[in-house]
């Protein structure tokens, strides 16, 4: 799923870049340095410092532009990022801090194609500066403490559509009972709705194919139903990544049947959990069989 969003503003920055060429022709400033790069760069692939020459002439001559970027920072590492991918760009700025990216016009679809190496820099960045301030606060004094307010309105955190798909399986081990689940065709890693979902990395036609027929996992798929949309938040979780992919034997949840997730509700599901420790008492002979 995050290559799906990076794909996403790669083409919403491919986008705002195309529309921007249109207002931002001929910037003519920066050529010098351009050609220096370039320069730079063709004799570090080892062409001979003519032709490193003649080719550096030639990219900085061609027709470039700017467009508005964010702020200094973010432009001058969405520059760099070009630039270590081997495509020349430049950073501005102007007395407010405002950032501005300048390339050549002809680039504009391979500068965009950097979005998604970008997002991960900015990423990183931000975990940085927000590990970097919690390891150097300070305690307030009470004079501070009086004067903040406190905020009574919180933004919806960034959600992402999932491919939910309710499935009937059978386990070979147990064919006398089936289970109906749900599937994804993302990967729900660190997303809320993971601990509802029983497997994920098979579409919805590759299911419909599986059914009746003899499969290389531990269940056999019985029925397919139709796939919705659900909203999915992303949450950083530190427990231990889990020993199994779909209910059996070994899983609690094989004890029941995985509860719907609707799409108009994806938050936290503490019902199903009791509901499932609940029919695990009912069921079970001995602690070993609870656990």
């Amino acid at each position: 799923m995050a290559q799906d969003f990076g794909d996403d503003m790669g083409n919403a920055l491919l986008n705002f870049v195309t529309r921007q060429t249109e207002n931002y022709l001929r910037f003519g400033r920066g050529r010098e340095r351009a050609f220096d790069w370039w320069q730079r760069h063709y004799k570090k692939e080892g062409n001979t410092p003519e032709a490193a020459k003649a080719m550096a002439e030639k990219q900085s001559s061609r027709e470039q532009v700017v467009v508005p970027f964010g702020t200094s920072e973010e432009a001058a590492y969405y520059a760099q990022v070009c630039r270590e991918n081997g495509t020349y760009a430049a950073a501005y700025t102007d007395k407010q801090g405002n950032g501005f990216l300048a390339f050549a016009k002809e680039d504009a679809k391979t500068v965009a194609g950097y979005a998604p190496q970008f997002k991960d820099v900015m990423a990183r960045l931000d975990e940085q500066r927000i590990t970097d301030a919690l390891n150097h606060a300070e305690p307030l004094n009470k004079k501070t403490m009086d004067s903040l307010t406190e905020l009574t309105g919180y933004p919806d955190l960034p959600a992402e559509d999932v491919t939910v798909i309710p499935v009937t399986i059978r386990y070979k081990d147990a064919p006398e009972e089936t289970y109906d689940v749900l599937f994804s065709e993302q990967d729900t890693e660190n997303l809320n709705i993971d601990d509802s979902i029983c497997f994920s990395g098979y579409s919805h036609k590759e299911l419909t194919e599986m059914v009746g027929r003899e499969t290389r996992e531990d269940f056999d798929v019985i029925a397919v139903s139709a796939p919705y949309k659900v909203h999915a938040t992303q949450v950083k979780t530190d427990a231990p990544e889990k020993a199994y992919d779909v209910p059996g034997k070994d899983a609690p949840a094989r004890s029941d049947r995985v509860a719907t997730l609707r799409a108009e509700d994806t938050a936290i599901h503490t019902q199903n959990i009791r509901n499932a420790a609940q029919k695990a008492r009912e069921d079970c002979t001995d602690f070993s069989d609870f656990e």
